[in-house]
């Protein structure tokens, strides 16, 4: 088993009401050893669900996986021996006890031996940063530390896979600094990560390869630059509009069509337009492009119309917006 990937999933799928909804189809990627996936996607694209199925916590409807080489759907309570997770923190705790006390008791039940608890206690804490806290009652962490405390708690017993969702949500930024630092330390010691995070700012940074989930299945997976390339996006434009009517939308939606993928959204009687632009317009070309579009929909021409350079977190969202037309 030594040669075998921290985490092996195959063609995974799940659904529910007898099929007739489907969660997750097909799902494939595989972990080494001190690696970091990447896990994103929008709100109801299956990550959670793929997460829960990772640690065991739900069975797949088919496909397989392997934790270490064990296979995680016929034995998952072999395989949870090797699985340390974080989902959340607003329960997990024992909220008047101590953090060490907590950590003592979740260090019994990952088989920590017991003449061995107390240094893995310390060696957690001080990976995260929380020595100084360990006698603080839960209940009084701040969120940043609590998060940090969860952390600590999925590193216990040195599992070969951790899960990590959200690890950095509703964080200060400088926490949020710390935390990845932590996550990156933790990888480079030889554990494999799977990270799930809506910033992808933070997925670019930390993870080695990354799976877009869309509606259940892979859209893309990869480096950071394929999936840049992928999506073959290299302008944003951005500006808004507030129309006389919906048919004007529609009309000026229509009209940029061939300049770009057209996501929008409402605010108020507002409406804000994004262009994902390929290559190889230039700014003056786009421009030109819009004022068309504009005159062909019988509309103003926008005063706050923005055009900038494409970021990764851009390309996550054309290939969304490419999707859902």
């Amino acid at each position: 088993m030594s040669n075998s990937p921290a985490l092996l999933v195959e063609e995974i799928s799940r659904t529910y009401q007898r099929g007739e909804i489907i969660a997750l189809k097909n799902v494939s990627f595989s972990l080494a050893p001190g690696e970091i996936l990447g896990l994103v996607g929008i709100n109801g694209a299956g990550k959670t669900t793929t997460l829960k199925i990772c640690a065991t916590i739900l069975a797949p409807s088919s496909g397989r996986v392997a934790i270490t080489g064990i296979d995680a759907v016929a034995h998952p309570e072999r395989a949870r021996a090797h699985i340390g997770m974080m989902f959340g923190v607003e329960r997990g705790f024992y909220a008047r006890a101590s953090l060490h006390s907590n950590l003592r008791f979740f260090a019994d039940l990952a088989d920590v031996p017991y003449r061995a608890q107390r240094a893995e206690i310390d060696r957690v804490l001080s990976l995260v940063g929380l020595s100084e806290l360990r006698k603080r009652a839960v209940a009084t962490l701040s969120h940043g530390q609590r998060q940090r405390a969860h952390i600590a708690r999925a590193l216990l017993g040195n599992p070969a896979l951790v899960l990590l969702d959200e690890p950095t949500s509703g964080l200060d930024p400088d926490v949020s600094v710390q935390i990845r630092n932590v996550v990156r330390q933790v990888a480079d010691s030889g554990t494999a990560i799977v990270l799930s995070s809506h910033s992808m700012a933070e997925i670019a940074q930390l993870s080695n390869n990354i799976v877009l989930l869309d509606q259940g299945e892979v859209l893309v997976s990869g480096s950071e630059q394929h999936i840049f390339d992928f999506a073959q996006l290299a302008t944003v434009v951005q500006f808004s509009h507030i129309p006389h009517s919906e048919t004007e939308v529609v009309a000026l939606r229509t009209a940029l069509a061939s300049l770009g993928v057209c996501s929008l959204h409402a605010q108020g009687g507002t409406w804000c337009f994004s262009i994902y632009v390929p290559p190889p317009y230039n700014r003056a070309e786009i421009y030109h492009r819009i004022q068309q579009a504009c005159a062909s929909a019988r509309v103003a021409m926008p005063h706050d119309v923005t055009i900038r350079d494409a970021v990764f977190e851009d390309a996550f969202l054309a290939l969304a917006a490419r999707r859902a037309q």
